[in-house]
């Protein structure tokens, strides 16, 4: 048996008709905060992320001042290529003012040689190749025995060694000129000249700016320093003198 349905008695006022609540219960849709629009940030936000920037820019500022970005190192000047005029290996003539203009790199060397000077022409093939084609630093190889290396033995050697590029002179000339750039060069005493002995060759390269300063002296059989002579040449293949192409 069903229990009838229990209605209010007549008169009283249905939850519908929008009656007040009991009292001591809170409109809580009058207490609920009203969210910020989406895509909004409210007051306090913008304000913590203001201050978050202001902080980063803070200590980006403290750690550029105590950290500053390291300088280019600026290579020393270790005094002038003599002047010169010799012959490279095609019979041509080779002025020092024909070298200026770009970086070079030089070495002395003489082809009968069968101990350092093999060692330093592989070398500097070695430096030749990371330059590039690109590279306008030139590579130099003077002989210090130009009684026997005359042009056509200078191709010789350069053929025998793979060390054929454009971008690479072999030089050889009269002895008292090249003694005169050895001892320019601080690579030989007048004394070690006037004994005209190739032996007495020094074994390093040396690197050469656009104006004809040397720039730096670094041994062959020295895996650093190549790195370190090929990093300075680098830094100089933009610096040309006025007018060269």
């Amino acid at each position: 048996m069903e229990t009838p349905e229990q209605l209010p008695p007549e008169g009283t006022p249905s939850p519908a008709e929008g009656s007040a609540p009991p009292e001591g219960v809170a409109d809580s849709a009058a207490e609920t905060p009203v969210p910020p629009p989406p895509g909004r940030a409210s007051f306090g936000q913008r304000v913590s992320l203001v201050l978050g920037l202001m902080a980063l820019l803070a200590v980006g500022a403290w750690a550029t001042h105590h950290n500053p970005p390291p300088q280019p190192m600026v290579l020393p000047s270790l005094g002038q290529v003599p002047d010169f005029t010799l012959v490279n290996q095609d019979g041509k003539a080779v002025r020092r003012t024909d070298l200026l203009g770009t970086p070079w790199i030089v070495d002395f060397i003489y082809t009968s040689c069968t101990d350092f000077c093999p060692a330093m022409t592989e070398e500097m093939g070695k430096l030749r190749r990371a330059l590039g084609s690109n590279s306008p630093v030139r590579t130099v190889s003077i002989t210090v025995d130009p009684m026997r290396d005359k042009p056509g033995v200078l191709q010789q050697y350069a053929r025998k060694h793979g060390a054929v590029d454009p971008h690479w002179y072999y030089l050889t000339g009269d002895f008292a000129t090249i003694g005169r750039v050895l001892v320019g060069l601080h690579l030989a005493s007048e004394r070690d000249v006037a004994r005209a002995d190739p032996g007495l060759h020094n074994t390093r390269f040396i690197l050469v700016d656009a104006q004809g300063q040397v720039r730096g002296y670094y041994a062959h059989d020295d895996a650093e320093a190549r790195d370190r002579l090929l990093k300075d040449a680098r830094s100089l293949e933009g610096v040309r003198t006025a007018g060269t192409p």
